[in-house]
């Protein structure tokens, strides 16, 4: 059976340009739309009426600093609250909940927070990973993919992946990719929120790919935030 694939060139344009961009991370372009601006609604409520807390999940907490805690609380007006893995919604449910909260935080107290927050709060290590990424489209200089852009590195994935015979299907895929101020991709996070079985193969592609030229934005090295939607055909 032979693969065609085909990536859509203007999607991917509207995935990297400013408003596809806020859309993005506000989940709207991903299958879960309801139910992702449910939970940003559910967190700006708690934000409003002073009982919002960060979500920890049981399994992965640290032990306890109730004083710090109390403290966090005091300064920032935010609890915490511990919730059973699976058992008080989908961990993709509880990051953004918590990315709510944390967008409230940095936008009222600037990033001091971070250093008082727990650590082991749900999203953390990735709203870290994140802060200071500039999107594809906004970066003074654009970071190159063997000479090309953002679709011919789509093409490089794709042409790459490996995939079980069994498989093969016909199915869209749609990720973020972080890279780094040399031109690494550091972090791949698939923004649908029904996966496809292709995903896993396209991720894997994507993190063994040649480095990028680096970017800049404002004359400095920066990190870039892209989206790769890509559309895989196998028949």
């Amino acid at each position: 059976m032979r693969m065609r694939f085909q990536y859509y060139i203007l999607l991917l344009l509207l995935c990297n340009s400013p408003m596809a961009f806020a859309q993005l991370e506000a989940g709207s372009v991903s299958a879960g739309i309801a139910s992702q601006k449910s939970t940003k609604e559910s967190a700006k409520r708690a934000l409003k009426d002073g009982t919002a807390k960060l979500i920890v999940l049981s399994g992965a907490s640290l032990s306890p600093n109730v004083r710090q805690d109390d403290l966090f609380k005091t300064k920032y007006g935010v609890g915490y609250e511990i919730k059973g893995d699976g058992l008080d919604g989908t961990p993709r449910e509880m990051k953004n909940y918590n990315y709510t909260i944390f967008a409230w935080l940095e936008e009222k107290y600037g990033k001091g927070w971070l250093n008082d927050v727990r650590k082991d709060v749900v999203g953390y290590d990735k709203w870290v990973l994140y802060q200071d990424a500039i999107p594809y489209i906004l970066c003074s200089t654009k970071p190159r993919f063997n000479g090309g852009t953002v679709s011919d590195f789509t093409g490089w994935v794709i042409n790459h992946m490996e995939v079980d015979e069994k498989d093969k299907i016909s199915s869209s895929v749609l990720v973020r990719v972080l890279l780094s101020e040399e031109g690494e991709v550091i972090d791949v996070d698939d923004i649908r929120e029904v996966p496809s079985l292709l995903t896993d193969p396209f991720v894997k592609a994507i993190h063994k790919a040649p480095k990028w030229s680096p970017a800049y934005h404002e004359g400095k090295p920066c990190k870039v935030i892209l989206h790769l939607p890509a559309h895989i055909d196998y028949r």
